[in-house]
């Protein structure tokens, strides 16, 4: 059962109505339901585009960090791979069977080499962060 509803309507939205109406061959309160539903689609339709392109332009942001996070990530993987074989070699060539760890003894040159990355890390950050602040 339909309920019955009282709306005040200015002249220029009830010439609407009614063209409407006309113009699809339906009666007044059939053009005001389906002018509500086509605006309602719309809105719907709008709501959704909104959303992918929001999603879309979230994705190429997010695309070229997970790229670089990427290229970071394999090298440094890369990187650990060669010292790993080049550690073998240097076992296997002196015969060593046990390995001493920097808990134990910190070699000079063990030092050296953190000052080293720290440094050169140190000096990435400050690129970047001079490269983003532009």
């Amino acid at each position: 059962m339909k309920k019955m509803y009282q709306f005040r309507l200015t002249e220029q939205t009830h010439n609407y109505i009614e063209n409407f109406a006309k113009e699809n061959n339906i009666n007044k309160t059939k053009s005001l339901e389906k002018i509500v539903k086509q605006h309602s689609q719309i809105e719907g339709d709008m709501r959704t585009n909104f959303a992918k392109l929001l999603a879309k332009e979230v994705g190429i942001e997010i695309k070229k960090d997970l790229t670089r996070i990427r290229l970071g990530t394999n090298t440094a993987d890369k990187n650990s791979q060669i010292i790993i074989e080049l550690l073998q070699g240097i076992y296997a060539h002196h015969d060593i069977q046990e390995c001493i760890t920097t808990d134990l003894i910190k070699l000079k040159g063990i030092e050296q080499a953190e000052d080293t990355v720290k440094k050169r890390i140190e000096g990435y950050r400050q690129r970047n962060l001079e490269k983003n602040s532009r």
